[in-house]
């Protein structure tokens, strides 16, 4: 079991069709997937959260689960997959809110992988709201 939260400091974007895919489902089939988008978060201590940005070869509804292992000299690499739909909410995050955080969990069972952002606020309420002196 390994788990690690850390505050995300900046992140990457790639883009661009990629060749097919085939990533192994439970049961031992195969879907064929193509990655569009790739967004890379880099942590403060270099952890790393790699979204993956994907369309099916059929469009199907196919969720895929998120993966964690350890990457260069030791640190936590999460993976997200998410459908290519998604990309301009987890863009918007990015850009838009602060702080942002990351959250990387493997209880052997399942990984969970996210990124969140770190504080509450009001419903309605906008980066503007925040910088309004009263």
């Amino acid at each position: 079991m390994a788990k690690y939260d850390f505050k995300i400091t900046d992140y990457s974007v790639h883009l661009g069709e990629r060749a097919l895919v085939k990533v192994p489902l439970e049961g031992g089939a195969t879907a064929g997937i193509t990655i569009t988008a790739v967004i890379t978060c880099r942590g403060e201590g270099d952890e790393r959260i790699r979204i993956n940005f994907y369309r099916t070869s059929d469009d199907a509804a196919l969720t895929l689960k998120s993966t964690f292992g350890l990457g260069d000299k030791g640190k936590p690499v999460g993976t997200i997959w998410e459908r290519v739909h998604n990309y301009p909410h987890f863009l918007d995050l990015l850009r838009n809110e602060s702080p942002i955080l990351g959250h990387i969990e493997d209880t052997g069972k399942e990984v969970d992988v996210r990124i969140y952002t770190g504080r509450w606020e009001p419903v309605g309420a906008g980066d503007e709201d925040f910088m309004k002196k009263p």
